[in-house]
């Protein structure tokens, strides 16, 4: 059987002194691709005042019969084999009201489980994969008591065959804290092909990316940053020579995760699929 996968690309954080600005583009892509739009920022109610986003391989779908002729509408009326998103959904909400580490790795343990009972049944799964990395978790929160903003990722990859999840990583910033930003999906090339660019480095040192401190940064300039990442990695992967294995493209969607409940959707795609 020859699953189709669906693959999102880039999702990125960054803090400011009145919460967290979260932005992905709204691109996934298929194997063949064919490329359609999705949103990949998901609002929980549970942990409070958290952004779930996955990266990675993030739906896989069934072989469509033969002679079917629309691929993208058959994705949307189908049932997937498996939805990560959907599975770290509903072990977040699950679990406790603040966001944990514990949380994290449980989440993330979570979906490589049900990704190996289909990989049981599948193992063409792996066999087709471009990215050694499988999915990547991003799960983002703001505590306003504190003014701390909190980023959780797990990655699991594939090493020999094997599907394993690797260690949580999990990043806190304090006001005090150096302003800067972090990122999942394509991040290895991002960081190779558009953060060393000129355009980008001009517009991180105007916003003091490295340099302030988040209790002097605006969430406009944290949002400026984040959208300016994806806004250059869409440029630069349609002229690359050498583009990221997925599709990078606008339109962007933007979260802000304050004090207020729910997170605040200040871009947010418009589209029928």
């Amino acid at each position: 059987m020859d699953c189709l996968r669906s693959t999102g690309t880039l999702i990125v954080a960054g803090p400011s002194r009145d919460g967290l600005i979260i932005a992905a583009d709204t691109c996934a892509t298929l194997p063949d691709g064919q490329k359609y739009s999705k949103h990949k920022l998901i609002i929980l109610t549970r942990p409070r005042r958290t952004v779930l986003a996955v990266a990675g391989t993030v739906v896989i779908h069934p072989d469509p019969p033969e002679g079917t002729t629309d691929i993208i509408d058959f994705i949307h009326k189908t049932k997937p084999l498996l939805d990560l998103e959907e599975v770290a959904h509903d072990c977040l909400e699950a679990g406790p009201d603040e966001l944990t580490e514990e949380i994290i790795r449980n989440t993330a343990a979570a979906c490589t489980e049900a990704a190996n009972e289909l990989i049981r049944n599948h193992p063409e799964v792996l066999t087709k994969l471009k990215h050694p990395d499988f999915f990547h978790l991003m799960v983002t929160s703001f505590q306003p008591s504190t003014g701390k903003s909190t980023i959780g990722t797990c990655r699991a990859c594939v090493e020999n065959g094997v599907l394993r999840t690797l260690e949580p990583k999990w990043i806190e910033f304090e006001p005090s804290s150096v302003f800067d930003t972090l990122f999942i999906g394509e991040s290895k090339w991002v960081k190779e092909e558009v953060v060393p660019q000129p355009e980008f480095m001009e517009i991180a040192c105007k916003c003091g990316v490295g340099s302030s401190s988040v209790a002097d940064t605006t969430l406009e300039t944290s949002e400026k940053v984040c959208v300016a990442i994806i806004e250059l990695a869409a440029k630069t992967a349609a002229s690359s020579r050498y583009p990221p294995s997925s599709g990078i493209e606008p339109p962007i969607d933007v979260l802000f995760i304050g004090e207020k409940e729910p997170p605040v959707k200040r871009q947010w795609a418009s589209f029928d699929n």
